[in-house]
């Protein structure tokens, strides 16, 4: 792990892996040297948290919301269900719910983890757009992957991923090792990256594939060259089908 920093013609480095061997006549201290780097060169986002607090991370999954009156069938919903499921009751079925913990918990972060919406169901993306407006107004860091049925909406996954990415509070990058969006979370004390999350898009729900095991792979050993063995967690929304934990 890092022990000091050295300066040399200007430029600041890190000092690594001490060891000192000592012989009756001579004594040698070797040790490794590492460019100090913006920890955003290694994660997307950073979330400083001081290590003495701790960090406190709610999670929301599979609330599945949508707008009856979207339906593709009308038939697929009974009467009730229609009236249950209409937009106007999104905050009685789910946000209020949210706002509850968010003021009992007092997270620093919220993290959705797919199936958020059902697409099905929000073909004008007005549920999509009222999921923002709510996440957005608890002031709080807020970070979504999709699942299975996030992106089933007509307006389409691009409208979707802009509408995330513009969002205020909202920590959301498309990436480029698969799907919707594979993007790092870094926990952050005075600027060292303490602990780094891994949000990787499930791919329309066929689950995590290699290339996104790999990313993963490779985004812990560059952080591990300047801090190393850093912990961490992958956040996906799982298929039944699929489960690539052991490759983690």
């Amino acid at each position: 792990s890092r022990t000091s920093t050295l300066e040399i013609n200007g430029e600041e480095y890190y000092i690594t892996d001490y060891n000192l061997t000592s012989s009756a006549v001579s004594s040698t201290l070797t040790f490794k040297i590492s460019s100090v780097l913006d920890p955003l060169t290694l994660v997307d986002f950073m979330l400083e948290v001081p290590s003495n607090d701790g960090v406190k991370i709610l999670q929301i999954t599979d609330t599945e919301l949508m707008d009856a009156a979207q339906t593709r069938m009308a038939e697929s919903l009974s009467s009730e269900q229609k009236e249950e499921y209409a937009l106007k009751n999104i905050y009685a079925n789910c946000f209020n719910y949210i706002s509850t913990l968010v003021e009992q918990e007092c997270p620093d972060l919220i993290i959705l983890t797919g199936d958020i919406v059902n697409g099905s169901f929000d073909d004008n993306g007005s549920v999509w757009l009222r999921l923002i407006e709510f996440m957005d107004s608890l002031n709080i860091p807020w970070a979504p992957v999709f699942g299975g049925l996030d992106n089933e909406s007509a307006k389409g996954a691009t409208w979707q991923r802009a509408e995330l990415a513009s969002a205020q509070n909202c920590l959301f990058k498309e990436g480029t090792a698969s799907g919707n969006g594979d993007y790092t979370i870094g926990i952050t004390d005075n600027g060292v990256i303490r602990r780094v999350i891994y949000m990787l898009d499930s791919n329309a729900g066929a689950g995590i594939n290699s290339t996104q095991v790999d990313w993963v792979k490779e985004v812990a050993s560059n952080v591990a060259l300047y801090y190393g063995a850093v912990p961490g967690f992958v956040c996906y929304n799982k298929n039944s089908a699929t489960d690539f934990s052991s490759d983690f």
